[in-house]
């Protein structure tokens, strides 16, 4: 997958999908809870120079996942007009030029939201001032000025708490008096 394409997702690779959820033969999911709705995965990849908290000092590749919701008739009818399979790259089969966007913020985006979580370990995270952050992925016009990610620091307790007791120590060495 070259990076900056919007693919779309194969269902059929989701190991936790129960598979009678995916309309068959196409990349639609049914909604678990309401089969007259369903969505379509998209996805790409990125590489973050900027991995492991190092500005340009390590470099990964991330895949971002956005999903186009809508009536399952909808977008069977959608799919067809486009002939989208999974694996396809989305501009190239629409004719569109949308682009994945990562935006992150502090702000609650809808009711219920959960912020957002390290992978790795499932601790939240949250910015330097401890609120938590959400991330959220929008599928933009290439050519819009918003078509830019926005990512926020973020911090799990653990490391919130050794950040604010290095700032009490040091502190309280410049405030000694001791020279």
């Amino acid at each position: 997958m070259k990076a900056n394409v919007v693919y779309v997702s194969d269902p059929t690779q989701n190991e936790n999908l129960d598979p009678s959820r995916i309309v068959t033969g196409t990349p639609i999911v049914l909604n678990a809870n309401k089969p007259e709705f369903a969505s379509i995965s998209l996805e790409k990849s990125i590489f973050d120079l900027s991995a492991g908290g190092r500005e340009g000092g390590f470099m990964s590749e991330k895949h971002v996942v956005h999903f186009i919701g809508g009536p399952t008739e909808d977008l069977k009818k959608f799919v067809e007009a486009y002939g989208l399979k999974a694996g396809d790259d989305f501009n190239a089969k629409t004719g569109m030029k949308k682009d994945i966007v990562v935006k992150e913020s502090t702000t609650l985006p809808y009711e219920g939201a959960t912020g957002k979580i390290n992978p790795t370990t499932n601790e939240a995270m949250l910015t330097e001032e401890g609120e938590p952050i959400y991330r959220t992925t929008l599928l933009i016009d290439k050519s819009s000025p918003d078509c830019v990610n926005t990512y926020i620091k973020g911090y799990t307790e653990a490391q919130l708490i050794e950040r604010q007791s290095e700032r009490a120590f040091n502190a309280v060495g410049s405030s000694s008096g001791v020279e």
